[in-house]
């Protein structure tokens, strides 16, 4: 049973941090793209104001960028970082108790039956959350956070437990 209770903590622990790293690329997306779209429209209205030939052009750049600012909330990687928003706090919360449990059960504290119990709990609870906060949002595997989050799990369990068993979270790519 500690197998299995280890294999949840680790799998979770992984995807706090791709987690993580995915919000933190999203916010980048973001910046970059209100940046983008604040050039357009400033650089066009200047250009237009200065340089009076083809007007309707840089009209069309204008509305382009001002429908696409109004569209940006809209778009799949904002509902990510709202999703996120809301849940990671949460998901760190309950991380940090599965690892206390975690502690409790290397020390001897619980036996297979109480091992259990905290399993199927931590297991309902986080899968509560998933649902409650991300539910139907799509979160596309994003290679390079996923890099990331492999190496600060391999740090994290290092210097934590000087462990590193091989089911981090199995490489599974879903999450």
């Amino acid at each position: 049973m500690e197998e299995r209770y280890w294999a949840l903590f680790t799998s979770y622990k992984c995807k706090e941090f791709y987690y993580e790293h995915y919000n933190t690329s999203s916010a980048f997306i973001d910046g970059l793209l209100k940046c983008m779209l604040a050039v357009a429209s400033a650089g066009s209205i200047a250009t237009w104001a200065v340089w009076n030939r083809v007007p309707w052009a840089w009209a069309l750049i204008v509305a382009a960028s001002q429908l696409l600012h109004i569209l940006l909330p809209h778009l799949p990687y904002a509902r990510q970082r709202m999703a996120l928003k809301f849940l990671l706090p949460e998901f760190r919360a309950a991380l940090i108790d599965i690892s206390n449990s975690w502690n409790g059960i290397m020390n001897g504290e619980y036996d297979n039956a109480t091992i259990a119990s905290l399993f199927y709990e931590y297991e309902v609870r986080l899968n509560d959350m998933r649902t409650k906060y991300i539910g139907d949002t799509p979160f596309p595997v994003r290679k390079r956070c996923h890099r990331k989050a492999e190496i600060d799990y391999v740090t994290y369990f290092s210097q934590r437990y000087n462990s590193v068993r091989e089911n981090a979270n199995d490489k599974d790519k879903e999450t």
